[in-house]
């Protein structure tokens, strides 16, 4: 007879009696859950706004909030950037920095909603 081997969630998902994953329904439905998205959108536009005139662009706002360890690329922080422009919380300032790489990239400063 085989003994069956039941292994414990990983760390920090616990499935409540279910066999599988968050699902994008779970997501929906627990606030919880979406929490980080907010939160980085949040600290996106702090650090925007502390900045003022001089501005972030999204490498060096990735750069920034990377260093408590949680790596969030460029191009996640971009489609932070892009929602607070949509809600006029931000704007393009018109100039341009140099990212890591040696690329142009748009510098960020508060809008007229922020």
């Amino acid at each position: 007879m085989v003994e069956q081997l039941t292994l414990p969630d990983p760390p920090g998902e616990v499935y409540a009696g279910r066999d599988h994953p968050p699902t994008s329904r779970d997501l929906k439905t627990d606030p919880g859950v979406l929490g980080q998205a907010g939160s980085d959108e949040r600290r996106c536009l702090r650090l925007i706004r502390l900045a003022g005139e001089i501005g972030h662009t999204s490498d060096e706002l990735s750069a920034i909030l990377s260093e408590d360890g949680r790596i969030i690329p460029p191009n996640q922080i971009s489609s932070r950037v892009l929602s607070l422009r949509r809600a006029g919380k931000v704007r393009d300032s018109g100039r341009t920095r140099k990212t890591r790489r040696g690329r142009k990239a748009i510098i960020w400063v508060p809008g007229e909603e922020a």
